[in-house]
């Protein structure tokens, strides 16, 4: 019964979660995309740089006449001023410049190469040691985004795979260990002890079909099938039966039946089964407070009740569960509700204790509220952005990132707006966050007067709430006036790169320890006369 118990919930979160995508595909994605260059996002605005345009093309003509030593002293200046600004490869797509300049001096003939290492090969290694001895991940990785094409490449990635795999942050430590095996870095035995790293970590991290194929392609280019493993000699393939075995018995049989944030892990993907001789309601909760969607609604009879379940306003609260419990949000109120039976366990209601539900809001503005559960914490998106009308902007604090104990909900600490570098303190936590190796990500939106539109991928600590990076990934109109339209956007994680669409015309993939930018790319977006129309027609419907 206890198992029982426990499918049913799965199947109501996975049911709840499918429905989404057509009400916020409506207004955001026009015909496919084979409409004609220049009309690609022309009203979407990425962190790109007139200075670096100019700066690459004084680069080009260096490369032209083989000043090897001038194009390698230009590289390091451009990286250090300017290395997270997006660049233009192609029409509708970008990258960071770091990107760039690691695949401009690689493709260098023999010469240019070796006078660029002669150059930063000794600042490359004084930064490894250093972090080396610091334990500092998130350097080693920004000193080989810097370092690529030096000779401390390959040390510097080892370094990262190491100690990521040492904290358990087997995403990052696969990140930079396929980068390392699919680029020309690692020649010979060295490319095989990648191999049989990845080999490792697919094990750990209970991917068995990854596993076999890693010690397959291992067998291909290894002599003798062994690698360095703790200090000594040891062979791949019987290591990585024993550690997937170890894995398998060590798992939870209570994991599969968490569901720790919106679509069940990181990479939004998650998935869940469960067996049942008939449907039954288990138990309902009845503890909003007042001022909350479902106290507002509590006659579900009711038209307003009917209205809110046919526009989709009930899809905004998505519970997650774990730890015995269930937790669910309405704007700043939080609620953890004993799994088996619906009691209140705890219940937050922001600071002061005052209710604020979001859901409240016209239907011209769709807000999402899913804390996601790791480690013993809950972390929520709170608050309900101020919306900025005819020029005049609200001076109350509008939302935040808040930290609970899982067990108890006290609060153990809270991110405001006006704490963030982008300097707005009417910017707006979306969304359900991400936990992962240490860190949160969420995505922020400022929203400024006349209806212009930023959005942020924010990366904070989660042990205290300190901001690491904000980068941004794209800017544009959604209205002014008083009206606003709604660009929820939902970030996922795998394998240690964050995709964000942003719904603002760009959609971005970031390295989730340095914050750069792998790749952009632009979108067509209807033009704003489509999109005040379907405002004006919309009343007070989602859409």
């Amino acid at each position: 019964m206890r198992n029982s118990v426990r499918r049913i919930w799965i199947a109501s979160v996975t049911f709840c979660v499918t429905p989404w995508h057509p009400v916020r595909a409506e207004l955001i994605i026009d015909d496919p995309p084979d409409r004609n260059a220049e009309t690609i996002a022309a009203d979407t605005y990425v962190d790109d740089s007139f200075e670096a345009r100019e700066l690459l093309g004084r680069l080009k003509k260096l490369e032209q006449t083989r000043d090897w030593q001038a194009a390698s002293r230009l590289v390091d200046a451009i990286y250090t001023k300017l290395a997270s600004r997006l660049v233009k490869v192609e029409e509708g797509r970008y990258e960071s410049l770091s990107c760039l300049l690691n695949r401009t001096v690689a493709n260098w003939p023999v010469k240019g190469r070796a006078v660029y290492r002669e150059l930063y090969d000794g600042a490359a290694r004084q930064g490894y040691e250093s972090a080396v001895a610091r334990r500092d991940i998130d350097a080693l990785v920004l000193l080989l985004d810097r370092y690529r094409c030096t000779s401390a490449a390959v040390p510097l990635a080892e370094a990262v795979i190491a100690l990521a795999t040492e904290c358990g942050d087997f995403a990052t430590a696969r990140h930079v260990g396929l980068d390392i095996v699919s680029s020309d870095a690692e020649p010979g035995a060295s490319r095989a002890d990648s191999v049989a790293r990845l080999a490792v970590l697919a094990a750990l991290d209970g991917r068995e079909a990854e596993t076999d194929r890693w010690v397959a392609r291992h067998a291909e280019i290894s002599k003798d099938g062994a690698f360095e493993w703790g200090g000594r000699t040891v062979r791949l393939a019987p290591l990585v039966r024993a550690l997937a075995s170890d894995v398998r018995a060590i798992a939870s049989p209570d994991a599969g039946y968490d569901w720790p944030v919106f679509g069940g892990s990181g990479d939004r993907a998650g998935t869940g089964s469960f067996v049942f001789d008939r449907m039954a309601l288990l138990w309902r909760f009845s503890g909003f407070a007042p001022g909350s969607l479902d106290y507002r609604l509590a006659d579900l009879e009711s038209n307003a009740a009917q209205h809110a379940t046919e526009t989709g306003k009930f899809l905004v609260l998505q519970p997650v569960a774990g730890e015995g419990l269930v937790f669910f949000q309405d704007a700043n109120d939080i609620w953890a509700l004993h799994r088996h039976t619906g009691t209140e366990a705890w219940h937050y209601g922001g600071e002061g204790g005052a209710a604020e539900s979001g859901t409240a809001s016209d239907g011209t503005d769709v807000e999402w509220f899913s804390p996601a559960l790791a480690n013993g914490r809950l972390y929520a998106c709170v608050g309900s952005e101020s919306v900025p009308y005819y020029g005049y902007e609200s001076e109350s604090e509008s939302g935040g990132l808040v930290c609970l104990d899982s067990q108890t909900g006290n609060l153990i600490w809270r991110l405001s707006a006006s704490q963030l570098e982008s300097g707005s303190a009417r910017a707006g936590f979306g969304s359900s966050p991400l936990v992962s190796s240490q860190s949160v990500y969420v995505v922020v939106r400022r929203r400024r007067t006349f209806g212009f539109e930023d959005s942020y991928l924010l990366r904070v600590r989660a042990s205290d709430g300190a901001v690491i990076y904000e980068t941004h990934l794209g800017s544009a109109s959604v209205g002014g006036f008083g009206y606003r339209r709604s660009t929820l956007s939902i970030p996922a994680t795998v394998d240690g790169t964050v995709y964000v669409a942003t719904n603002l015309g760009s959609i971005a993939a970031v390295s989730a320890r340095s914050g750069r930018i792998e790749w952009l790319r632009t979108y067509p977006r209807q033009p704003e006369s489509v999109w005040r129309q379907a405002v004006r027609n919309s009343s007070d419907d989602v859409k």
